[in-house]
């Protein structure tokens, strides 16, 4: 009984398929200019929970718009062309059943500048996670609902959240402690627009560095773990150390510097009085 193998064809086209979905994200969406009203734009989506959420979470991001955002009928939002991006709890408007997202917006601009973007995730109390994201499948009122990108492929997108707590990646100080150098900063994940290069890395005899404050003269102070604090100085180009200046040899365990008030503060932990 000889059965004819699948073509590698139809292996490969789940395969990329399951790439795409993992890389995709929400879309930037606007109204076909052709339909535009002098009321702006409208979008509307609807999904169904099949039990109620525990948690949900929605990141908005809007440019050169302004308007609300209204969940089952209440305000979640009110979008202002001050703002770029927003995140907030979205749970307190979510139900089980049927739940609609309505986004009224006033573009300030007509052109290809003006767009928005929502993500909508959360899980249920089931232990099921659910996505929502703006894409070409949203309905309006006021023409075709147009895609000016996938935030997905947008390196920036998908970078891990800034807020940390003190639990947070605790054991770093082991790989520290037995480096040669500072970390390579091509492995950093930045936003568009910033750049990070190594100026310097610190000896055997510069012991551990826990605290950083900048004063007014763009010179760095660093405290540290055992005791006392270094000033650099940056060259011009702000590439390499110009000028190192020990400001303090005493004071132990140096965790917080705060530059204020023409003074330079310290919370070191070992040091009385």
């Amino acid at each position: 009984n000889y059965t004819e193998p699948m073509p590698v064809r139809w292996l490969i086209a789940p395969l990329l398929l399951c790439i795409l979905n993992l890389q995709a994200g929400p879309h930037w969406v606007r109204i076909d200019k052709k339909t535009q009203t002098l009321s702006g734009w409208i979008f509307h989506t609807s999904f169904e929970l099949e039990s109620k959420p525990v948690s949900a979470s929605i990141r908005l991001i809007f440019e050169k718009t302004r308007g609300t955002l209204q969940i089952n009928g209440a305000i979640a939002h009110r979008i202002s062309t001050e703002d770029a991006k927003v995140e907030f709890d979205a749970l307190p408007y979510l139900r089980k059943g049927k739940n609609e997202l309505w986004i009224n917006a006033n573009p300030s601009s007509p052109s290809k500048s003006s767009a928005i973007a929502l993500e909508l995730t959360g899980k249920d109390e089931l232990g099921e996670s659910f996505t929502i994201q703006t894409s070409p499948q949203w309905k309006s009122p006021l023409g075709e609902v147009l895609s000016q990108g996938d935030l997905g492929k947008e390196k920036w997108w998908t970078l891990p959240p800034l807020k940390i707590d003190e639990a947070d990646d605790y054991t770093q100080w082991k790989r520290a402690s037995g480096a040669k150098a500072g970390t390579d900063p091509k492995t950093f994940k930045l936003l568009p627009g910033f750049e990070a290069n190594l100026i310097h890395s610190a000896g055997p005899d510069e012991g551990s560095w826990i605290s950083l404050a900048i004063d007014e003269q763009g010179r760095l102070s660093i405290g540290r773990e055992d005791k006392g604090i270094t000033r650099f100085t940056l060259n011009k180009e702000r590439t390499q150390i110009a000028q190192t200046v020990t400001i303090n040899t005493d004071l132990r365990e140096c965790r917080g510097l705060l530059y204020a008030h023409d003074s330079l503060y310290v919370n070191a932990n070992q040091s009385k009085g």
